[in-house]
């Protein structure tokens, strides 16, 4: 099978002087464990990231570099960042505050101003985004890992969309993709929906991404899998009235259904329940209950999960059992797990 490697074909609009000159008075050491990968020890990270805003550039950038380094202390060869984690260098634009502070109290009050939303992309996003893509890209190649830098939302020819990025220390452009399944708030900012997903060929493994609400529908695993996947990626932000049980998280779950590797990484506050950990079949852990590494507590400072994960062993541990599908018992459990997202939908959605 051919995997499909897709590039963002990305320029950079102009040097950040600014945020290489602060990323130069770090002190970061490479790490060597991409050089040589062992198929059959790899490490994950997932940053299980309090919310909370990034003053100004510099904040922002130390705050980045810090995760990472724990990333690479703990022995990681990818790292991966919460959805719309992109989004943050907003807060370190004074222009911005102001505006997204009133975009953001309108959205929790349930009135979506695309006319706002808008004006925040024309005015905003090539500072957003030249930070965004600049600070991982430089991260990747100094600290030689790869990053799954969470999402952000992007103009592109065919409108506005939420793509999720991974940086390579091995590349001047970053691998992305596009999300698939948008919420019905997005649709009304007038959010296009991706059309295709990609295979990421990495020397840690055959990887994926999804974003969001793509890593709460099973069929984007089957699809993933289906397409060679060993590991899926998936930066969340999911406000599930159960998302932060393991019981119920959706990663967890297509671990065992597909035979796969599955990590999430959210943010979390007083106000997001969020949920991060590292997932594998059942048999490929230690308890037998599915979970490398996992966590939903709001502590007062961030945390970087690192697990161990071994991409081979997969082809020995499907079950065909768990393998089949059951419309019925997939009905039941759908309406089980995802009982506040089902409640969301207006008529017009469903």
């Amino acid at each position: 099978m051919s995997i499909k490697l897709t590039l963002a074909s990305y320029k950079l609009a102009g040097k950040l002087e600014k945020l290489d000159s602060i990323l130069s008075g770090l002190n970061i050491k490479r790490s060597t464990l991409l050089d040589y990968v062992y198929p059959n020890n790899v490490k994950i990270a997932a940053v299980h990231m309090k919310l909370a805003p990034c003053p100004d550039l510099r904040s922002l950038v130390q705050t980045c570099s810090s995760l990472v380094d724990n990333a690479v202390r703990s022995g990681a060869h990818v790292v991966l960042f919460p959805h719309l984690f992109g989004l943050l260098p907003l807060c370190a634009h004074k222009g911005a505050a102001a505006i997204v502070q009133k975009m953001a109290a309108d959205l929790r009050a349930g009135n979506v101003s695309r006319a706002r939303f808008s004006l925040v992309m024309d005015k905003f996003s090539d500072f957003v985004f030249d930070c965004y893509y600049t600070l991982f890209l430089r991260l990747a190649q100094r600290y030689n890992i790869y990053i799954a830098a969470g999402s952000t939302y992007v103009s592109t020819p065919k409108g506005i969309r939420c793509r999720s990025y991974l940086f390579s220390p091995d590349h001047t452009d970053a691998f992305f993709q596009d999300k698939l399944h948008l919420t019905p708030t997005e649709t009304k900012l007038g959010i296009q929906a991706g059309d295709e997903m990609h295979i990421l060929d990495l020397k840690i493994g055959r990887a994926a991404l999804l974003a969001g609400m793509d890593a709460a529908f099973c069929e984007c695993y089957k699809v993933a899998r289906g397409l060679g996947a060993q590991i899926v990626l998936s930066p969340s932000s999911l406000r599930e009235e159960n998302s932060y049980t393991a019981r119920y998280n959706a990663s967890l779950i297509a671990a065992q259904q597909y035979s796969l590797y599955t990590a999430r990484a959210s943010f979390v506050s007083s106000e997001v329940s969020g949920a991060s950990g590292v997932y594998a079949p059942q048999l490929l852990t230690r308890n037998l209950d599915g979970i490398i590494v996992h966590t939903n507590e709001a502590g007062e400072e961030s945390q970087v999960l690192c697990a161990r994960i071994d991409p081979p062993k997969l082809i020995d541990n499907v079950d065909v059992y768990a393998s089949s599908t059951n419309p019925d018992f997939s009905q039941v459990l759908a309406s089980e797990i995802y009982p506040a997202y089902l409640r969301s939908l207006a008529p017009e959605d469903k």
